[in-house]
């Protein structure tokens, strides 16, 4: 029977596989914590943001309703962008793509749209897609660097 440093080929598979094993579940899992970690200033930068860019009173409003929820499946990571009203949610994808619809004086029986500047959740997703990938990166460098010391 051939042997590896002392270990039989059955021995040497069983522990390659182990490791393989071992590899992928560590990867995913420092994956996932590095996207989880990355994501967390998110609602902090959209407040802020929709506090510089939104007009006026509705400034003050969306950067105190928008909140942010993350979902992690595997190395997979949906985050979602909610502002709750106090009726219902607000539009906040309309707002986003620049339209913002607000009643007259209070008045809701009649409404009217105004343009405001677009993207007040797109900046600071994109600044913040860089982080992502820079950190799930260092995440799987971390892991290589496990495997290769062990």
């Amino acid at each position: 029977m051939l042997t590896l440093g002392g270990m039989s080929s059955v021995e040497a598979r069983h522990l390659a596989h182990r490791l393989r094993k071992a590899a992928a579940r560590d990867l995913v899992r420092e994956v996932r914590s590095a996207k989880v970690n990355a994501v967390k200033p998110l609602q902090a930068e959209i407040k802020a943001e929709a506090a510089r860019t939104l007009p006026g009173r509705y400034a003050g409003v969306m950067s105190k309703d928008v909140k942010v929820t993350t979902q992690t499946r595997g190395t997979t990571l949906r985050v979602r962008v909610f502002a709750r009203g106090r009726a219902e949610l607000r539009d906040v994808a309309a707002v986003n793509a620049g339209i913002l619809r607000h009643p007259l004086f209070g008045n809701r029986s009649r409404w009217f749209r105004q343009r405001v500047r677009p993207g007040f959740v797109d900046r600071p997703v994109n600044d913040l897609s860089d982080r992502v990938l820079r950190e799930a990166a260092e995440g799987v460098g971390d892991v290589l660097q496990k495997i290769a010391r062990a």
